[in-house]
């Protein structure tokens, strides 16, 4: 009688709605893996189309990279150069004293490398290369017509400043060695020749420029120091201006004889071999192209297919 009791509050209790706390258990792996068998099976079913588009992909972009031109790189490998006079005139003037700036001159030389890397990352130098050698229809050659010696009708003529940027973006480089110090000029372009002749003329003007800045400023301190001279009677301060001015001259005499006046060349640029460039790497390229085109066939290929998944795991869920 009690067995037959419980049975029956066993029933009532299963027939009546559920009691207590429920946990929602989300699709575990084997949907996963279901899904994931599902896109394999959809891209072997399109495995011709994939095959197919991936090569003609790598075919089109190994096309692209054989229509574009080789680029050579020149460099020249430079060290800066610490002027004696100019040390030993900045030496002077700290042993004088207020004697330098009594007469109003500055001597002070520190910096001097700083100030020639600083020129030579200068847009100011690049101008005045792309002036001096006119390189505007070289750069922009695309634009300009050789035959005429004019730049092409209905072309938008390039300025000095849309050489500056793309010279100093893409064809020359400078890298500098903080341990060593050494200097790196590199020089991309088309025609290795040409790029070798632009690295070495550009350390030239470089240490033109410097070094007529630096004669032009000798010059300037020797004229004010003639003039404070002509001023004075003291004997003490006479014999300053007579040593300042000594050093002036042996900084103007160094700019005059030195021709590498700022940067030493340790290796000067080469023309470089034909076989020997930096870009375009074609294979690369053609690998990129077919690697692309088959990512792009696969994602379209299940994007595809996404819809008809999409119904059928809703008829399967009704």
């Amino acid at each position: 009688m009690l067995v037959s009791k419980q049975q029956d509050e066993v029933a009532r209790t299963m027939a009546g709605p559920p009691n207590g706390y429920f946990l929602v258990v989300p699709p575990g792996r084997e949907e996963a893996r279901v899904d994931l068998n599902q896109a394999v099976r959809c891209l072997l079913k399109s495995w011709k189309m994939l095959i197919g588009i991936t090569l003609l992909g790598g075919v089109v972009a190994a096309v692209v990279a054989v229509q574009m031109r080789n680029v050579y790189r020149s460099q020249v490998l430079l060290a800066p150069v610490t002027q004696t006079a100019s040390s030993a005139a900045s030496s002077l003037g700290g042993q004088m004293g207020g004697l330098a700036s009594l007469v109003g001159l500055n001597l002070g030389g520190g910096g001097e490398r700083e100030q020639a890397i600083a020129t030579l990352n200068s847009p100011g130098l690049a101008r005045e290369f792309i002036a001096g050698e006119r390189l505007l229809p070289v750069l922009f050659a695309e634009r300009w017509d050789a035959a005429k010696q004019q730049w092409t009708a209905g072309s938008r003529q390039p300025t000095t400043e849309d050489g500056v940027r793309l010279f100093t973006s893409s064809v020359r480089t400078i890298v500098e060695d903080r341990r060593t110090g050494i200097i790196t000029i590199r020089v991309d372009w088309y025609d290795p020749d040409m790029a070798s002749r632009w690295a070495n003329k550009f350390v030239a003007l470089a240490n033109e420029q410097l070094r007529d800045r630096a004669i032009t400023t000798a010059e300037a301190s020797i004229e004010y120091l003639k003039a404070e001279l002509a001023k004075t009677d003291v004997v003490p301060v006479r014999q300053a201006i007579f040593k300042l001015m000594e050093g002036q001259i042996n900084n103007a005499m160094l700019a005059n004889v030195q021709r590498d006046y700022a940067f030493r060349i340790i290796d000067g640029a080469v023309a470089s071999d034909k076989k020997s460039k930096v870009s375009p790497h074609r294979t690369l390229i053609a690998i990129g192209g077919a690697v692309a085109a088959g990512l792009i066939t696969a994602s379209w290929i299940l994007w595809r297919r996404r819809s008809a998944w999409l119904s059928q795991e809703t008829r399967t869920g009704g």
